[in-house]
Formats: C-alpha cells, sequence, structure tokens
C-alpha cells in the first residue's frame, strides 16, 4: 500500500490512479496535518511508502516528513515538487524525489524498486532511478541500509 499526501487534488488523484493502475493498494490525503492525526490513532497501518508534495499549505512536505519519521523513522518518502532547488534541512531524509512534471513511466520504476526494497532488494548507488541529482543528492538512501 503507498499513501499520497498532495493539497492538489487534480495531481493526487492523477497519482492515485497511476499507482492503483500498477496494481498497488493506494490511499490519498489532502493535508498533512489529517496525515499526522492518523498515523497516531490505533487504525494506521504504515504503508510501504508515503509519496508527498512539498509545497503545501499549513505545513511542508519537507516538515511533514521530519514529523512522520520522529514516530517512525524506518518510513520511506518520495518527494514530489516542481522546485528541486528548494534548501531545507530535511531534504536528505527522503529515499526518492521525482521532479515535476513527470511521466507515469517514471512513477512506475519508483513503486517498482519500493517494492523491491520492502523485499530486502534494494539498488546500487549508481542505478539512477529518480530526480536526486536535480535535489543535488548523490546517492540513493533507502532507509533500512538494504543497499549497502
Amino acid at each position: 500500500m503507498f499513501h499520497i499526501v498532495d493539497d492538489d487534488s487534480t495531481l493526487g488523484e492523477i497519482l492515485a490512479e497511476l499507482i492503483s493502475v500498477f496494481g498497488y493498494d493506494v490511499t490519498l490525503f489532502s493535508c498533512p496535518v489529517e496525515y499526522l492525526n492518523l498515523i497516531k490513532s490505533p487504525e494506521y497501518v504504515s504503508p510501504i511508502a508515503i509519496i508527498s508534495d512539498v509545497k503545501m499549505p499549513k505545513m511542508s512536505g519537507y516538515d511533514f516528513m521530519h514529523q512522520v519519521k520522529q514516530i517512525n523513522p524506518q518510513q520511506k518518502f518520495v518527494m514530489i515538487t516542481g522546485t528541486p532547488e528548494m534548501e531545507h534541512t530535511h531534504k536528505q531524509m527522503a529515499c526518492m524525489y521525482l521532479c515535476k512534471p513527470f511521466a507515469p513511466a517514471a512513477l512506475k520504476t519508483m513503486v517498482d524498486v519500493l517494492m523491491r526494497c520492502q523485499h530486502r532488494c534494494c539498488l546500487q548507488d549508481d542505478e539512477h532511478i529518480d530526480d536526486r541529482a536535480k535535489f543535488h543528492i548523490n546517492c540513493w538512501a533507502c532507509p533500512h541500509g538494504y543497499n549497502k
């Protein structure tokens, strides 16, 4: 299962539909505050990854990721933004990055890689599957250390 957190309902619905077409369950959230309330509830089930927009009202995607990782440090994140040059202290915490606009094939590759990571079969540092170079991040960062 994948969770999407994006205040842009159109983009969120497109992401959800694509991931569903790829054969995976997906839940869409329109607000990081809403998600943080859910994560503290007993009904919460941790997803394979959270795909989050960076620029959202109320809370940035980076601050949202930081708060989730304080509760669940192993949670994987994919950050999506149209402004990869934006700096933030928590930027290095994400596993993957996707720069808008993106092709559905790029999203499919990322979802497949996250599934492989889930099964302890990660990529090597030299395999480029995301837009991390645009974010000035030079290596794959599986939170579980499976790529070491």
